[in-house]
């Protein structure tokens, strides 16, 4: 009857209601320990419709594997606990973390990762099932009272947050007004406006907009980047380093890079400028390099940004079920934090239009490609990642319906590019402005992967995964369309950071596992190789950027 008790347990009665009230709850609230600090780590609305399906889902199939305990709650109640535990182990990070830790330092002895961690997961399963049975009289109380507690403290409590950018700094009280405002922009796998491939009747529409954002910069058509990999190009874009030397100038941790110099911030600390940068965790250009005045670093991969997108409330579900590996795992795109990171940019620069340089890091063009042609979100189904780069497989056609993709994400990022400008120009500082605006490497859509045989790369390969967009705006620089071949990182040293002008060196570096770099020669087969180091040095030498 209800509100019995077992006499022999002090516990309630297995048949009672409240029993089968608390067997149906434990399993619950287990579920929902995963799902609801989910939420709030990347700071999800828990009110909004997606999210309350998302938690009564979890408390539905949480309630119906307590009911199915009843069954049987002296054998298959502990088992079915243990289950239920070893879901919430597999989604708590840190649990993994240490685990595959202890396994690492296990294997430096045995040599095999993952026969430690089976080991560490067969000792955890068979550690699980012996506590669930000792305390199976009183688990389903205990573990309702303890997963109760970090539901509710993961909802009233502060946490953990990784959804929203987060801002450290601030720039300073009184700015230096007499100073031009300097605005550099780094567009991740932005291609450049030679190698946009001819094949793709996107490609015309995107190098004609390219062109006329551009008409006022000194526009490089055939630019290329030394590296394929971001930390490496954008480390050796600020520091005086072009090769394998580039390494000793980043330190790389579990998720990311941070740098240990960098010469670019430090030149534009003695001009005088406050500095303030914008960038994403994978390279954290703040964290261990306390140049910049202040940092705004924007999430990767969270779904945090979706809740303010026009996706419908089964869309989104769905993408928060793939963040949880539930269902189909649909990609987490970057692009929707960076333009809310560009909008941040645009904001802040009207507040401090003089004094501050500002250095802006944006995954745009940068895979997923979720952005139709006029920056509106695409249909999910056709989001696509990048095939080539990693592991991914590619091909001629997977290639081609990337770059199908990729070109209206262009077009998409030029529309940003020249909202950003005539607001400069309603801003009046457009023209004394210095504006750099780069690529760190190419689009890295080739048919075959960076990643295996060098030997397996063609010269159309190269061009794919190297030549990218660089202009340059400032008084002083010659605006115009310069079609000789030029290294990017080169340039900017020379423009920038007061380097001498030397020929052109066109070979670049594939990273691989082992931490060396194999060299290529960059070919670009509708521009004759012969003589172009030295035009480039002449077309250069007569720049005479006001920022130096």
């Amino acid at each position: 009857m209800p509100g019995a008790v077992d006499a022999k347990a002090g516990s309630p009665a297995p048949n009672s209601l409240k029993s089968i009230v608390i067997a149906c709850a434990a399993p619950a609230l287990v579920l929902l320990a995963v799902v609801v600090p989910f939420l709030r780590f990347h700071e999800y609305d828990l009110l909004l419709p997606e999210s309350l399906l998302l938690i009564a889902g979890a408390a539905a199939v949480g309630g119906t594997v307590g009911a199915l305990s009843r069954l049987r709650p002296e054998t298959l109640g502990p088992a079915l606990m243990v289950v239920t535990l070893g879901v919430y182990i597999l989604y708590c990070r840190k649990i993994i973390a240490a685990l595959i830790h202890a396994s690492e330092w296990v294997a430096g002895e045995t040599g095999n990762v993952g026969m430690a961690l089976g080991a560490f997961g067969a000792i955890l399963f068979i550690t699980g099932c012996a506590v669930c049975w000792l305390l199976r009289r009183n688990l389903d109380l205990i573990v309702a009272t303890v997963f109760g507690t970090i539901v509710l403290s993961s909802i009233v409590l502060p946490t953990a947050t990784g959804g929203e950018a987060a801002e450290t700094g601030s720039l300073p009280a009184k700015l230096n007004i007499d100073l031009p405002p300097l605005v550099h922009i780094v567009l991740d796998e932005q291609v450049g406006l030679a190698a946009m491939p001819k094949e793709f009747p996107a490609s015309a529409t995107a190098a004609k907009r390219v062109e006329e954002t551009y008409k006022d910069f000194a526009l490089y058509s055939r630019a290329y980047s030394r590296f394929e990999l971001t930390q490496n190009a954008l480390a050796s874009l600020v520091n005086e380093s072009s090769g394998a030397d580039v390494l000793e100038l980043i330190d790389t941790h579990d998720y990311g890079y941070t740098l240990r110099k960098n010469e670019w911030f430090e030149l534009l600390k003695t001009r005088g400028y406050a500095i303030k940068v914008y960038d994403t965790p994978w390279l954290d250009l703040c964290d261990g390099y306390d140049v910049e005045d202040a940092c705004y670093t924007y999430p990767m991969h969270s779904p945090n940004p979706l809740q303010r997108s026009a996706l419908s409330t089964s869309e989104r579900l769905r993408f928060l079920l793939g963040a949880l590996y539930i269902g189909k795992v649909p990609t987490l795109p970057s692009p929707p934090a960076a333009s809310e990171a560009l909008a941040r940019f645009q904001s802040d620069l009207a507040a401090a239009p003089r004094g501050v340089a500002y250095f802006v890091h944006l995954l745009l063009p940068h895979y997923d490609y979720v952005y139709k042609s006029d920056c509106s979100l695409g249909d999910p189904d056709s989001w696509q990642t990048q095939p080539g780069h990693e592991e991914i497989p590619s091909s001629k056609e997977a290639r081609q319906v990337a770059y199908t993709l990729y070109m209206d994400q262009v077009i998409c990022t030029d529309r940003l590019m020249r909202a950003l400008f005539d607001q400069m120009k309603a801003l009046g500082i457009y023209d004394e402005a210095t504006i750099i605006v780069h690529g760190d490497h190419g689009s890295r859509i080739g048919e075959h992967s960076a990643r295996g045989p060098v030997a397996k790369l063609t010269d159309r390969d190269l061009l794919d995964y190297f030549a990218t967009l660089m202009a340059f705006k400032a008084p002083g620089i010659r605006p115009g369309i310069r079609p000789e071949p030029i290294l990017l990182q080169q340039a900017f040293g020379e423009l920038f950071l007061g380097r001498a002008p030397a020929p052109t060196d066109i070979n670049v570096l594939i990273a691989r596992g082992d931490g060396s770099f194999a060299a290529r020669t960059l070919t670009w087969p509708d521009f004759p190789s012969d003589g172009h180091d030295q035009q480039g040095v002449a077309a250069r030498q007569d720049l005479r950027p006001t920022v130096q």
